[in-house]
Parts: structure tokens; C-alpha cells; sequence
């Protein structure tokens, strides 16, 4: 074992590559972090906003329902109108007709 010396040199040499290596994964694990927390940080603003449009959708639904009953109502106004027109209009032809045929039948006896 005394023959094979070791040169010392190399080794250190290794090393001094090795920790420039682990300093630089520092460095990169650091600027992973960073852009991790700013990730976070833009998903939680995005789930806040998210938030936001999903109540904001909800009171619009809930307007659109009041207005879809307040339609709804006023279709079932509209046709009882429509209807209360058409049984005046039957009514008061009957009634014409009634006093046609009383004429006639008041002609047809002079």
C-alpha cells in the first residue's frame, strides 16, 4: 500500500467540483421554491377570482329564475286575458245573433 500513493490533489480537486455542484443545486432548489411560492400564490388569486365569478353566476341564475317566474306569470295574465276576450267576443255574438233572428222573426209576423 505504500507503493500506490494518492495524490491527494485529484481528490481535492473532486470535491471543490462537487461543492461548486451542490451550491449551484442550491441555487436552482432556491429559484425553484421562489417560483413554487409565486405559483402558489397567482393559483390562490386564480381560486379567489374563481370564487368571485361563481357567486356572481349564482345571483345572475337567481335573477334569471325571479325573472322567468315573473314571465311565467305574466304569460298565465296574458292568456286568462286572451281567453276573457275570446268568451266576451262568443258572448256578445250570441247576443247578435239573438237580436238578428228576434228581427226577423218580428219581420216575418207583419
Amino acid at each position: 500500500m505504500s507503493d500506490d500513493s494518492i495524490d491527494l490533489r485529484f481528490l481535492g480537486e473532486q470535491v471543490q467540483r462537487l461543492q461548486g455542484d451542490v451550491r449551484q443545486l442550491k441555487g436552482d432548489v432556491n429559484y425553484l421554491k421562489s417560483d413554487v411560492s409565486q405559483m402558489r400564490a397567482e393559483f390562490s388569486g386564480l381560486e379567489t377570482r374563481f370564487d368571485r365569478l361563481e357567486i356572481r353566476f349564482d345571483r345572475l341564475e337567481n335573477r334569471f329564475d325571479g325573472l322567468e317566474t315573473k314571465f311565467d306569470s305574466f304569460e298565465t295574465y296574458v292568456d286568462g286575458k286572451f281567453q276573457q276576450v275570446h268568451q266576451t267576443i262568443a258572448t256578445n255574438t250570441q247576443v247578435i245573433l239573438s237580436a238578428i233572428g228576434g228581427i226577423r222573426s218580428d219581420m216575418k209576423k207583419t
